[in-house]
């Protein structure tokens, strides 16, 4: 029996649509901005060219002048201070994402003997307080594109449920029993300790989340701490019967990071 398994992932950074926005807000700040005056009955709020360095405001007849705002400064005072400008220095650091293999073959399968894949992700976010990477299926395994009931006799690899039957895209158990079948991953921690809950025993695995049956992608990894080249690696299991169709079985994962604001 021959039975391969194609893995494409698809990388999805939310942060370069971030970066596009704020590229064009900065471009409205350009040194050609003018001065600008807000005022009302009681105060008037002069605005002055925004592109050079920070100056120390002043109170006279109840006007204040505050000019160039685009350098970082802060003016201590002895009850508090005044700070302006741009001052996250994390965004000299950006935020990165990235996935070892895109391309995952189990190539042949025999039955009742498990195979298993893996691949690592990586993420560095200084610029972001932290992050999450969530991951999604767009269908079981199926040797068919066109086909919308997922049964092992209808050309479909299932997800497992592990040894106990219970285990899903939101909830581990373990799977070593050979005659267990399916398909399933568990999250190994290699730079950090970034891996969702559920896996920090030996050989408890979960589904991914199938879109196909309008599953919300799942949580894979995630920090509240800024940090580079935290990695992850995700192991991929697959095991079949000996009923199992011969055919060429895929799917697609997706997993997207979005950086925490």
């Amino acid at each position: 029996m021959r039975i391969l398994y194609d893995k494409i992932v698809k990388l999805l950074l939310f942060f370069s649509l971030i970066g596009l926005f704020v590229y064009w807000i900065t471009g409205l700040f350009s040194p050609s901005a003018s001065a600008q005056t807000m005022s009302n009955d009681n105060y008037i709020l002069q605005l002055q060219e925004l592109d050079v360095s920070m100056s120390k405001p002043t109170i006279k007849n109840r006007t204040l002048g505050v000019s160039d705002q685009q350098a970082s400064e802060q003016k201590p005072e002895p009850n508090y201070k005044i700070q302006a400008g741009f001052v996250d220095d994390k965004s000299k650091s950006p935020f990165t994402f990235s996935v070892s293999e895109t391309l995952i073959d189990f190539s042949t399968l025999s039955p009742t003997n498990p195979i298993k894949r893996s691949n690592k992700l990586a993420v560095s976010n200084g610029s972001a307080n932290g992050y999450s990477v969530i991951a999604s299926e767009d269908r079981e395994l199926s040797s068919s594109p066109t086909s919308n009931v997922a049964s092992a006799s209808s050309g479909f690899i299932l997800d497992t449920t592990c040894d106990n039957g219970l285990c899903s895209e939101a909830r581990s158990a373990l799977w070593t029993n050979p005659l267990t079948y399916g398909f399933g991953y568990r999250c190994e921690n290699i730079v950090g300790t970034d891996c969702a809950s559920g896996f920090s025993e030996v050989e408890f695995y979960k589904q991914f989340a199938n879109a196909s049956k309008s599953k919300k992608p799942q949580k894979v990894a995630s920090a509240t701490n800024t940090g580079k080249n935290k990695t992850v690696q995700i192991t991929y299991k697959v095991n079949v019967s000996g009923t199992q169709q011969f055919a060429f079985y895929s799917n697609t994962i997706t997993y997207i990071a979005v950086p925490n604001f």
